[in-house]
């Protein structure tokens, strides 16, 4: 095998995602904070309560578009409804906020549901056992499995619940099957959900995952997959990736870390790392392929910056979309773009440094470029006019 081809089989190999970088987007416009809630309904992510500085629990709402990226003003919970360590959820068009604790220490069991087409809240029936902050959730065929949390009475606990928004209900499931657990976080997929990371009962940090089959109400842990253990970590999914960021190790190290986890076999790619003060208790949310946290506390402050983490998806990971052909690949003096269904806006092209070599602008459906660049392989980014953003990679030969 030639050095050209060694390079290209070591680059897909590995998922290598050109170009992925940190950017620092307009501040959360509320008061700096850690450990708010989170749901996004259609194009945008909906952010709000947490512990602000003064160490006041919160109950302010935000709304971050993410066409435009900019952050707007939603209605507040109620005052009463204050609180840190709570879980966002969202399932047919409407957003939802469970749990946590309020400044007077109390363990919430309580569930609001927020109308984004009337900008209101009302409260749901609370889950009928106590209350607790910290739970993660995942949403299941319109059904959200709500798992763990901390008590007034310990560290953590392994309760599973699940929830139906369509009859109000709330439904006692098997326990996760370890010693409780808190602030971790949770995916899906192929109809499974995964919970895994946190502390337990005994304040210990969880290294492992465990799925959950609703089908058959069972959990087993994920064979094959090991971390040094991480709480506090900002969490969020694209298709089949699950991105972790940053969070408290076990020493009590506040790391600046970012990875993606392939949750078809739990493989795990070390992305670039953030490069601005490490925090933990972000609010982590995604959109057009990029990877997005708000707010936060490091070792001796809160923050109320946003940032992107740009290009999250590697070029591997979109190769079997049809929406988009590039030919010839490999090429030579130049090659063509062709869309299905939209036009373009413009093309990215970045080398294995992950530095832009090429930019084109277009509004056709297809697009002839030349090209004398170097031999090696390139990344392709595409953005089109109906607000999709392709990968593709790129043989120059």
């Amino acid at each position: 095998m030639n050095s050209k081809n060694l390079i290209v089989s070591l680059l897909f190999m590995f998922g290598i995602s050109f170009g992925q970088s940190w950017n620092k987007l307009q501040d959360f416009p509320g008061i700096a904070r850690d450990d708010g809630a989170t749901f996004t309904i259609g194009n945008k992510v909906y952010g709000g309560t947490g512990l602000k500085v003064g160490w006041t629990c919160a109950n302010d709402f935000f709304v971050f578009d993410l066409t435009t990226e900019t952050w707007g003003v939603i209605a507040p919970l109620p005052l009463i409804a204050s609180r840190q360590y709570a879980v966002g959820f969202s399932i047919l068009g409407k957003g939802y906020v469970f749990g946590g604790v309020n400044d007077t220490g109390s363990f919430l069991n309580d569930l609001w549901e927020y109308n984004p087409t009337t900008n209101t809240w009302l409260q749901k029936l609370a889950m009928p056992s106590i209350g607790r902050s910290g739970s993660v959730a995942f949403v299941i065929n319109n059904i959200v499995y709500m798992v763990g949390g901390r008590t007034a009475t310990q560290n953590a606990i392994p309760e599973t619940w699940m929830y139906n928004p369509t009859t109000n209900s709330w439904t006692q499931l098997t326990n996760l099957p370890v010693n409780g657990t808190w602030r971790g976080v949770a995916f899906t997929n192929n109809s499974k959900g995964y919970v895994g990371l946190g502390k337990n009962n005994l304040d210990q940090y969880h290294k492992l995952f465990y799925e959950y089959i609703p089908i058959t109400n069972t959990w087993s842990p994920v064979l094959g997959y090991s971390h040094n253990g991480r709480a506090y970590t900002g969490y969020a999914q694209i298709g089949n990736f699950g991105y972790l960021f940053a969070g408290a190790d076990s020493l009590g190290f506040i790391d600046n870390s970012f990875e993606k986890i392939d949750l078809t076999n739990f493989s795990t790619l070390v992305l670039n790392s953030f490069t601005s003060i490490s925090r933990k208790g972000c609010m982590a949310f995604v959109g057009n392929n990029s990877f997005y946290i708000t707010t936060g506390v490091s070792a001796t402050a809160r923050f109320n910056e946003t940032w992107k983490a740009s290009d999250v998806v590697s070029i591997h990971d979109f190769e079997k979309d049809e929406t988009v052909l590039v030919f010839p690949n490999p090429a030579t003096n130049n090659f063509t773009i062709t869309l299905k269904d939209t036009k373009l806006k413009f093309v990215k092209m970045y080398n294995f440094l992950g530095q832009e070599v090429l930019f084109v602008e277009s509004n056709n459906s297809e697009v002839n470029i030349p090209t004398s660049l170097e031999t090696g392989v390139y990344s392709l980014h595409i953005y089109t006019e109906n607000n999709k953003h392709l990968f593709r990679k790129l043989i120059i030969n």
